[in-house]
């Protein structure tokens, strides 16, 4: 419910901006990251071995970028991409009943069964572009909100679950294709806070493509 209404904030505050913009854009997004995001599960082992820590596997991300003119160099840029990966531990295991239900399977070598791992980034910041003869380089800078959910939620003694403060640098290339169509390439590094018993912040890195439509 919280993270709706703050879309909902989020678009209200799009609006004003684009009932005054000249144009506006819109880029279905289609990417590939990568996470630093590792924690120790305070799991407390009565029969060891057991897994200490977890880590997020790198994986596909789906989503969308709607930019708003205020002048010919600067924009306002709504972001909302979407990640599932798996939440994984690479420690044997000997033991499962004390972290997932009973009768689950280990996976090849004894270790713990991955745990599906939900990321969602919603984010608002400006891009500032440069126009050349044939391409317009762009820096992007946003801050927002990353909700992280995972299931089953117990697995490796709890997950980072919840909406956390989030912030994001960016650098790319538009290039015009034909009429209001153009082609976006983009490198982008999200920061997003933890608490410390979970190794407080991580960081992520993107590389993301997608077909624009002057709207």
């Amino acid at each position: 419910m919280r993270f709706a209404i703050q879309i909902l904030l989020a678009v209200s505050l799009v609006s004003p901006v684009a009932a005054a913009a000249a144009d506006w854009q819109l880029t279905p997004l289609l990417g590939y990251r990568s996470s630093d995001l590792e924690y120790s599960t305070g799991i407390v082992c009565f029969r060891a071995p057991c897994p200490q820590s977890a880590a997020a596997e790198d994986d596909w991300l789906y989503g969308g970028s709607l930019r708003l003119a205020l002048d010919d160099r600067w924009q306002f840029e709504l972001l909302l991409n979407r990640q599932v990966t798996d939440l994984v531990s690479n420690d044997r295991l000997v033991g499962l009943a004390i972290l997932v239900p009973e009768g689950t399977p280990l996976e090849e070598g004894g270790s713990l069964p991955s745990a599906e791992l939900r990321m969602v980034h919603l984010q608002a910041g400006l891009v500032r572009g440069w126009q050349l003869r044939s391409v317009s380089p762009y820096a992007a800078a946003a801050a927002g909100v990353t909700r992280l959910s995972a299931d089953p939620s117990l697995a490796f003694g709890g997950t980072p679950d919840g909406d956390k403060l989030s912030f994001s640098l960016a650098a790319g290339l538009d290039v015009p294709l034909k009429g209001r169509f153009g082609a976006r390439v983009e490198s982008r590094v999200y920061a997003v806070d933890l608490p410390q018993r979970l190794g407080g912040r991580f960081l992520q890195s993107e590389l993301v493509t997608g077909v624009s439509i002057k709207l």
